[in-house]
């Protein structure tokens, strides 16, 4: 699976601020910022400061957001077209539950989808068609 990295940044204010506050307080903020930018971090956010210590910067492993009915639910046929990015995910640990919120479909719809295409459980084993697994 490729990857997106969503990068968010924050002006330093107050040099005498500690970076650890800076953090907490923009940890507060990255999910709501890349949702509304079309995307769902999908991985721990990794913190730094840049530009002679003016800015903050988190960076995270995220996936796009796909366009949703008023309803907050994946669009008609969307979840199937998702069978890679589902397995990769469940290979990556995820739960059924935590991809379908990434998604914006339902639990069950993952699940369905996931069997369908043999794909098992997060945190299982690969099988690499040759009689060998692979660990995820």
């Amino acid at each position: 699976m490729s990857g997106f990295i969503y990068r968010a940044s924050w002006p330093i204010l107050d040099p005498r601020r500690p970076v650890s506050a800076l953090i907490v307080e923009a940890a507060g903020q990255i999910d709501a910022m890349a949702a509304s930018a079309g995307a769902a971090i999908t991985g721990p956010v990794r913190w730094h400061v840049i530009a002679g210590n003016s800015r903050l910067v988190g960076e995270a492993i995220a996936a796009p957001i796909e366009p949703r009915k008023a309803d907050g639910k994946a669009l008609p046929g969307s979840v199937s077209r998702h069978a890679g990015w589902i397995e990769a995910l469940a290979y990556r640990g995820l739960s059924d539950a935590r991809i379908a919120d990434l998604i914006g479909c339902s639990e069950a719809a993952v699940t369905k989808v996931r069997q369908r295409n043999r794909v098992p459980a997060g945190g299982a084993r690969r099988a690499l068609g040759n009689g060998e697994t692979e660990a995820a």
